[in-house]
């Protein structure tokens, strides 16, 4: 059967967009930062998905960075779900193009280091119908509540690795402000022994006004 090509893209501002408010990845400050860098290195790849109404599904980390670094414009793509959106990117040959396949890394780990759970959106979506445990263990659950209890060093790292530097991570964590700052339930700052799901060593979180 013949391709067919139809006219489905309209160009629109990106800023027509709307980001999740009740989104549970929180994301990280590192995470952020490899987002901006692969976007600026390589250009956008995946797409981003969002409602009749132009709420963002999912890409809401992805709207971020694009905006942040100056991208304005989005090629919106209208579907039922029943056919799958391929990007084309005309430019690259995964054959021959070292920067395609840094992008096909730069995909996969950008999203590894970038998720942060954030329990209390999880119970929020919850509270709105979603069936959670479809996608949560028991197990999993019990881990997520004892890392929001915790200190997240992911939040504040020291790096030596340059190709995402302490500058670039500086400027995404001023830009982005107290969202990533550490965080501690009541419980956690009356004094609360948790256990690091890391590396299982337990440990007293507290802290001051």
């Amino acid at each position: 059967m013949a391709n067919k090509k139809t006219e489905l893209a309209e160009l629109e501002k990106l800023v027509s967009l709307k980001p999740d408010t009740v989104n549970a990845n929180t994301g990280t400050v590192r995470g952020t930062a490899m987002l901006e860098r692969s976007l600026q290195d390589y250009g956008a790849g995946r797409s981003i998905l969002v409602d009749k109404h132009k709420n963002v599904i999912a890409g809401n980390k992805t709207l971020e960075a694009a905006v942040g670094i100056g991208v304005e414009d989005a090629l919106v793509v209208h579907t039922t779900g029943e056919q799958l959106v391929v990007v084309v990117r005309d430019d690259l040959d995964l054959n021959t193009d070292a920067r395609a396949r840094e992008l096909a890394v730069a995909d996969n780990r950008v999203s590894e280091v970038n998720l942060t759970w954030a329990v209390d959106m999880l119970q929020k979506i919850e509270g709105q119908g979603a069936m959670l445990d479809k996608f949560f263990t028991p197990k999993e659950t019990e881990i997520l509540l004892q890392q929001s209890l915790a200190f997240v060093p992911e939040t504040n790292p020291e790096f030596s690795n340059k190709e995402v530097t302490d500058g670039e991570i500086s400027s995404v964590k001023d830009r982005l402000g107290s969202k990533f700052s550490d965080v501690a339930s009541e419980s956690a700052r009356a004094g609360r022994e948790v256990v690091c799901p890391g590396c299982g060593k337990a440990f007293v979180v507290s802290g001051g006004d």
